[in-house]
């Protein structure tokens, strides 16, 4: 009886205890309620956390990247290395469809640290390109917005109250979840910034040993936020590299992409019907039309049978579409003082919508004259001490007006993200900071030295430096006072 009983209750407890689940957030322009003082609009943001029907995504499936003369002349041709280090691994992601139910085959946990990249200050180049690419395909950090604030009421400070929501997703299940890659946060209201005054719901793993941040999205997705965990490895943790996405990440990219959510997009102003022709051809082949505005094309209608109609109708532009699986990026060779290809470049694809509950494609093209990705390097300044080491740009075209019935309230999403995109990198190098009282004075003997961008991975390889030519050896002599 005895054995019965514990029994049963061990499977009421199992019953009982949630699985260890994950989430990802989605990122999209900011609501109007999601305001600095409740900690949205913090240095480094450029969105804020949306609902899991209003994310935003590409809808082209080839995106082109270049590098400028002040990125090749920082970082040379090992800092060029990692950055194609960081889009293979964009590169490698299945499609959306092709992910397992359960996404096993993606690990929960995929930091390391390079102890020797750690001593030095290092932060990775590659980590945070691809960390980057990430957020430009509509993730956001989801530790931290498991908890986040929608609203703070204080009539009579310092006494307050806060209504606090969630903003992840289970990427199984699409529910709200507390979990990131299977650690479980709650939350703490703290303030954050002062004069002027930020508050956040500051996620706090319940693991007192957890990291507090496990995703690729959230290493430079997090920004101005906060989170809090062990310090193994929180924002821009000196030494940590992502050698592969998480499984929160791959989740959130299957939900965004994957052939069974739809929205109704509108295609670029720059995608044609047809064939663009012109230059090299990305996705054509050879014997491509000459660049002309074509303005029919061939529909191809799948029906029950599987037999095939063609037909030649005007280019559907806005209809009901399915995400487009994955996206595929590609390097083409860039002007930086012409700001153009150095010649064009045609993408071709077939571009699918529902229409009437029948799934139709059409043949339609984009003429590349400047890459739709940049990668730039500039002094970028500080904020206050610390220098700003990345400045990314993202546009979102909000078609919430074509996906929902007028009168429902805010709703800012979905949408989809537009082009060109600037990724800059800070060029001001090493620095260090001193701290003075009372004006007293302070020196190189007091000085702390700051991170800087280095590239390195799990070898016994030494870490690369930059600016390229720097040597480990230099630093180490820094680091250590020249010893």
């Amino acid at each position: 009886m005895s054995r019965f009983f514990s029994a049963s209750l061990l499977a009421v407890l199992l019953w009982l205890t949630p699985a260890k689940v994950s989430a990802f957030a989605l990122l999209g322009p900011y609501a109007t309620w999601q305001t600095f003082e409740i900690g949205y609009q913090l240095p480094g943001d450029i969105g804020g956390p949306v609902n899991i029907n209003e994310g935003y995504r590409w809808t082209i499936p080839t995106m082109t990247y270049g590098f400028d003369a002040t990125f090749l002349k920082y970082f040379g041709t090992n800092g060029v290395a990692a950055v194609e280090s960081a889009i293979k691994m964009m590169n490698d992601i299945p499609a959306a469809d092709a992910m397992t139910d359960d996404l096993s085959e993606f690990p929960l946990k995929t930091m390391r640290i390079n102890n020797t990249a750690s001593a030095l200050g290092l932060i990775d180049l590659k980590t945070i390109t691809a960390s980057v690419f990430l957020e430009e395909l509509g993730l956001a950090a989801p530790e931290r917005y498991v908890w986040t604030l929608h609203s703070r009421f204080a009539p009579n400070p310092p006494a307050a109250s806060y209504s606090i929501i969630q903003r992840n997703w289970d990427p199984i299940t699409r529910n709200p979840s507390s979990y990131v890659n299977g650690e479980l946060f709650t939350w703490i209201i703290l303030q954050t910034y002062a004069n002027p005054d930020a508050w956040e719901a500051v996620e706090v793993p319940v693991d007192p040993l957890a990291n507090g941040l496990t995703s690729l999205a959230g290493y430079y997705g997090i920004s101005g936020g906060t989170i809090l965990g062990n310090g193994a490895n929180l924002y821009f943790t000196p030494g940590a590299y992502y050698p592969s996405l998480t499984r929160d990440d791959a989740g959130g990219l299957r939900h965004l992409y994957g052939t069974k959510n739809y929205a109704v997009e509108p295609l670029g102003v720059d995608v044609i019907a047809g064939s663009a022709g012109g230059g090299g051809a990305i996705g054509g082949g050879s014997g491509d039309p000459p660049w002309l505005p074509v303005t029919t094309i061939t529909i191809v209608t799948n029906t029950t049978g599987g037999t095939v109609v063609s037909n030649a109708v005007p280019r559907v532009v806005t209809a009901l579409r399915p995400g487009i699986g994955k996206v595929n990026y590609q390097r083409v060779d860039f002007d930086s003082l012409l700001n153009t290809t150095r010649q064009p470049y045609q993408v071709t694809w077939t571009d699918r919508y529902l229409t009437n509950g029948v799934m139709r494609a059409q043949q339609v093209s984009r003429l590349i004259t400047r890459p739709d990705i940049v990668f730039r390097a500039a002094d970028l300044g500080t904020q206050p001490l610390v220098p700003f080491f990345f400045l990314r740009t993202i546009q979102f075209e909000n078609d919430s007006a074509l996906n929902t019935v007028a009168g429902g309230g805010e709703v800012v999403g979905p949408g989809v993200m537009r082009g060109p995109l600037e990724l800059t990198f800070s060029n001001a190098g090493r620095y260090y900071v001193n701290f003075a009282a009372g004006g007293a004075g302070v020196g190189e003997d007091t000085a702390f030295l700051g991170i800087s961008y280095g590239s390195f991975d799990g070898s016994t390889n030494q870490p690369i430096t930059y600016p390229d030519g720097a040597s480990v050896k230099a630093l180490e002599a820094l680091v250590l006072g020249g010893q």
